[in-house]
């Protein structure tokens, strides 16, 4: 009895580990400590909008969030989810805030996130502001696909990704066209 008690005791690090990670790689233009201090990770039920988890990452200001910082690394049961990310200003206050749908299935799944500078650029530079964010968006899928390390079951989620950065570089790009309102 002893010994199956050890046995069970020995394998429940390994049955934790067995669960699927979801990782959540934030890139945004934004300058970190001036223009945001926390990254807050919601993880919710896609149906039910329930919140599954919740990280807040505190923001320093060497972090290299032009390039790409892993602000959620966790555990969490197979399924479906909505990843909503948001830049949060010293006073708590939403700067800019995006969604992705995910399933997480096996082993680790990374969940690349842009954030964009939510502020318009000056008049007549939309279009140039806009072939920046779109370039970006390139940038964020090849370093999704990167991350899938040959794994092409899970290519829909890097479309995913670059699909919601280029209708939110089309948004601001109509919202910057249409000028102040």
């Amino acid at each position: 009895m002893t010994r199956m008690l050890a046995l069970i005791v020995a394998l429940l690090p390994s049955v934790a580990l067995a669960l699927p990670t979801l990782v959540v790689q934030v890139r945004t233009d934004l300058r970190p400590w001036t223009d945001f201090r926390t990254v807050r990770t919601r993880v919710q039920n896609p149906q039910s909008g329930a919140v599954v988890m919740q990280d807040d990452h505190v923001v320093r200001r060497s972090d290299p969030f032009a390039a790409g910082v892993r602000v959620v690394e966790q555990p969490l049961p197979a399924g479906r989810y909505r990843v909503v990310v948001s830049a949060l200003d010293a006073a708590g206050r939403l700067v800019v805030e995006r969604s992705a749908s995910t399933e997480l299935s096996q082993g680790v799944q990374t969940v690349p996130i842009f954030l964009t500078r939510p502020a318009p650029p000056p008049p007549g530079q939309c279009v140039s502001a806009w072939n920046r964010a779109k370039r970006l968006c390139g940038q964020v899928l090849a370093q999704c696909i990167a991350g899938l390390r040959g794994d092409r079951s899970r290519l829909g989620v890097c479309q995913e990704a670059h699909a919601v950065c280029v209708r939110s570089a089309d948004r601001d790009k109509q919202r910057c066209e249409a000028g102040p309102q």
